[in-house]
């Protein structure tokens, strides 16, 4: 066994194609001696040489290929020595037609074969390639582009690495730190230093098709592609046609005139055929590229005009969805009114179904969290019950497990941040969201509710904050004040749930809703237009109905439909007889949400069942639906829980679904 080369034994880079070109010939037929090779790199030397065609004479006149196979000998030069791919022979030329082979520009430029006849755009799919290089007329940046290259570094996506750094902020212990800290001192602590996950860009993978269809946006479109590439450093550039092309070296370069001018020699398929399947299959088969697309943010720039087998390119979507942390769909078409996803390609399956209306010559910003395949299957929806949290701001997650409600929670012993929150919601269709208080100390209300909205201040997340104020108090008007300054601010939630078994308990005692100074304090919430989101049993709904016609001007929200948690036919006919009671009361709406509490899984039948039985009490206009994220992610995943809601809604009408998911959640809390 031999181990990895050496600096002394490597061979000199410029030998590399040359021994590479004797190999490739030995794979694919042709006998080659090692005499042979050693004979091929002295004739070059003695040719010089000056020009790519002396280097082809000299493997021509060492390697002495057959008469019959020359063609084949001169194929694989070109892709040693120029970097060109084989043309993908058009559909009608051969019967088991080749595949699109990918391009790196990393191994040099390329020279396409020629074609007598032009594609006709948006007509069948071919293989046809029309240009060597393009010319990229010059013109003046446009107003778009500048204010793009200014916003887009701090507008594109981020991720949280796994690399820490110091943080003025609570996070884990920088015990190190600590310590030198406390040497400094004479082992005094004035401060504990703690760390936090940095934040990173995340990668942008961009697909730009320049087929014939696209040649009138072709222009533009490079220029936003050179513009991204000077504003991150982790971007990736692809183009698409009847073959895959990698030109992300060529638009580094900062002049964008000379960057254009390289890429057009590059890509062999300018304004050619039209086979966007075939390339993105292409782009799978590379382990290399794969790389590229995970995690990553991929923007297709394509009018999605495959006339042909659209099964190659739904089935490369779908593949390299499941790779991109969210994938982008622009269309120039959808700049029109009157524009319909009508292809076959583009309307089949689940796997590809948004083409964005913002058109990049208008808006080149990139809407964040839009993605092709849309599990919520287009609607718009409103997360109305979720959380984030920092584990050191909540005193349940920092001691030992305790028995719990939800059960066993160790998973979510941790920070919960709002950028793990978005990666969990992506592609669900879910476009805002309402972040509902997660009990810290109860003297830390406002700072809980300070810390959320410094987070949406700065990443645009969530949209209302839910927070906690003890209104049991004798006076909280000072409390509610401060917090009338978030903006926010939304409602109140200040957990009343007491029950027989200590496990589901939080309240104190039973009858916390018929507490005269409570019903008081809640009163006050409608002078700030806050809601009350009340969270009971079944057992307190009595007491509960006395709290609701004491503030006829609050609009109450009841958490996790009322706690349905005895499932038996007795304990479902008492839940229903008892919501019943709060359904007659007007200011009264009900939250689908929490509904695998006490079951400690996500069961679509259960879902089903419950989200039937309130929908029937309260009607849809009164209902709206709630992740209770991350608490669901013990046994669940988002996309998951929102196809069961999905499905639990199937033979409910359009209205009544997009009241549930989107309408109520938008008027309760007025977003």
């Amino acid at each position: 066994m031999t181990g990895p080369e050496t600096p002394s034994t490597a061979l000199p880079r410029p030998l590399v194609p040359f021994v590479r070109f004797a190999a490739l010939l030995r794979a694919n037929g042709f006998a080659v001696a090692p005499e042979q090779t050693q004979s091929f790199v002295a004739a070059v030397g003695l040719l010089g040489p000056r020009s790519m065609e002396d280097i082809h004479r000299a493997a021509r006149a060492t390697f002495g290929p057959s008469p019959e196979r020359r063609e084949d000998f001169d194929a694989l030069f070109r892709l040693v020595f120029l970097g060109q791919t084989l043309a993908a022979p058009a559909a009608s030329e051969a019967e088991d037609e080749d595949e699109v082979e990918a391009f790196d520009d990393r191994d040099g430029g390329a020279e396409p074969p020629e074609t007598e006849e032009a594609e006709e755009s948006g007509g069948a799919p071919t293989g046809a390639e029309r240009l060597f290089a393009r010319r990229f007329a010059g013109a003046s940046e446009g107003e778009a582009l500048r204010r793009f290259r200014r916003e887009a570094p701090g507008a594109l996506p981020r991720r949280r690495s796994r690399r820490l750094a110091s943080s003025k902020r609570r996070g884990r212990l920088d015990l190190r730190r600590a310590l030198r800290e406390a040497v400094r001192h004479d082992g005094e602590l004035v401060r504990l230093p703690a760390l936090e996950r940095r934040d990173r860009r995340r990668r942008v993978l961009l697909l730009v098709d320049v087929s014939g269809s696209m040649k009138n946006q072709t222009d533009l479109y490079l220029r936003f592609a050179h513009a991204l590439a000077q504003s991150t450093d982790r971007l990736e550039v692809f183009t698409l046609g009847t073959r895959l092309t990698r030109i992300t070296r060529a638009l580094r370069r900062r002049n964008r005139d000379q960057a254009l001018a390289l890429a057009s020699t590059l890509v062999a398929d300018w304004d050619g055929g039209t086979r966007l399947g075939d390339a993105l299959q292409a782009f799978l088969s590379v382990p290399r590229f794969v790389g590229f697309a995970r995690g990553a943010l991929c923007v297709v720039l394509s009018d999605g005009l495959e006339r042909g087998d659209h099964a190659a390119m739904t089935d490369a979507v779908d593949r390299l969805s499941r790779n991109a942390w969210a994938i982008l769909w622009l269309s120039p078409l959808a700049g029109d009114d009157g524009y319909a996803v009508e292809t076959a390609a583009l309307t089949i399956g689940p796997a590809l179904h948004r083409a964005s209306r913002r058109r990049v010559e208008r808006g080149v910003g990139l809407p964040r969290g839009a993605r092709v395949r849309e599990e919520a299957g287009g609607m718009k929806i409103i997360d109305a019950h979720h959380h984030i949290w920092r584990q050191a701001d909540l005193p349940w997650l920092l001691g030992p497990t305790q028995p719990r409600i939800f059960g066993p929670y160790d998973a979510i012993k941790r920070d919960y941040p709002i950028a793990e929150f978005l990666d969990d919601l992506a592609g669900t269709g879910v476009e805002k969201s309402v972040y509902v208080q997660t009990n810290w100390a109860p003297d830390r209300g406002f700072d809980e509710a300070a810390w959320v909205q410094e987070t949406a201040d700065r990443t645009g997340w969530p949209h209302a904050i839910v927070a906690f104020c003890d209104l049991t108090a004798a006076d909280p008007r000072r409390e509610l004040d401060r917090l009338a300054r978030l903006p926010l601010l939304r409602g109140i939630r200040q957990q009343l749930h007491w029950h027989e078994n200590p496990l589901y308990r939080f309240a104190s005692h039973a009858d916390a809703c018929r507490d005269p100074a409570l019903q008081r304090n809640v009163a006050l919430l409608a002078d700030y237009g806050w809601a009350f989101d009340l969270q009971v049993f079944a057992g307190q709904i009595d007491g509960a109905c006395e709290l609701v016609d004491a503030c006829p001007k609050v609009t109450f929200v009841l958490q996790h439909a009322g706690m349905p948690e005895d499932l038996s036919d007795d304990g479902r006919a008492f839940w229903k007889k008892q919501m019943k009671k709060l359904a007659a009361r007007g200011n009264v709406v009900a939250k689908l949400s929490g509904f695998g509490t006490f079951i400690h899984r996500n069961d679509p039948a259960h879902v089903e069942r419950i989200l039937h039985d309130t929908v029937a009490l309260f009607g849809a206009g009164r209902c709206l639906f709630g992740s209770n994220f991350p608490i669901e992610k013990l046994w669940t995943d988002y996309p998951a829980l929102v196809r069961a809601f999905r499905r639990a809604a199937t033979d409910l009408s359009a209205a009544h679904q997009s009241a549930i998911f989107h309408d109520t959640a938008k008027r309760v809390y007025r977003l």
